[in-house]
């Protein structure tokens, strides 16, 4: 009986502790940074309500309780190193951006970005997202496959930012000219005289 007792005992004494080993574990993941990136289609806001702009979303959650410090966020056309997208070229968040723990953030580029480069050497090639944090971590993800409806896309919001230049331009053009200041001053002239 003894015995039996003891062995129960330490065997509850071993579940305590490799539960109290796990919640450490457990505790010590959730305290720092946890990163995590979702990427998806979606309209974007160009300059007010009225005109939108199609292109690709980028959410950046931080699961963790540490703040995290995004420094750079990338858009490459694989396999083509050079073809990338600067993070001056993307609506959001000034980088580098402090990302608090349990928040996220989200950036936007626009696809006529793409329009720059040659649509044959593009089509069916996959856009590639690397975010860069403080701590030096690169974590990348697969973005979009550029299909026909993405360069359809393309050239659609091209037409529309052609159509809104001439608006502007046109709207520039009809503004009335201000007229000429006058050299002279209320009093200088006489009433009644005019001159021929």
């Amino acid at each position: 009986m003894r015995d039996a007792l003891t062995r129960v005992i330490a065997l509850a004494a071993l579940f305590v502790s490799l539960c109290s080993l796990a919640i450490s574990i457990l505790t010590y993941r959730r305290g720092g940074a946890r990163i995590s990136i979702e990427t998806g289609y979606a309209k974007i806001n160009h300059t007010d309500r009225s005109f939108w702009l199609d292109g690709l979303r980028v959410a950046i959650t931080n699961k963790g309780l540490a703040s995290a410090q995004i420094t750079n966020i990338d858009f490459q056309v694989q396999p083509y190193p050079h073809l990338k997208i600067r993070p001056s070229d993307l609506y959001g968040p000034e980088l580098p951006h402090k990302l608090d723990g349990h928040h996220s953030e989200v950036w936007q580029f626009p696809f006529i970005l793409l329009a720059r480069f040659d649509p044959d050497r593009i089509f069916g090639k996959q856009v590639t997202c690397a975010v860069e944090l403080g701590s030096g971590k690169k974590i990348e993800r697969k973005a979009w496959v550029i299909t026909r409806k993405t360069l359809a896309l393309i050239a659609a919001d091209r037409e529309k930012l052609q159509r809104l230049a001439a608006a502007q331009k046109s709207s520039e053009a009809v503004t009335p000219i201000a007229q000429p200041a006058t050299s002279e001053e209320p009093g200088d002239a006489e009433e009644g005289v005019t001159s021929d």
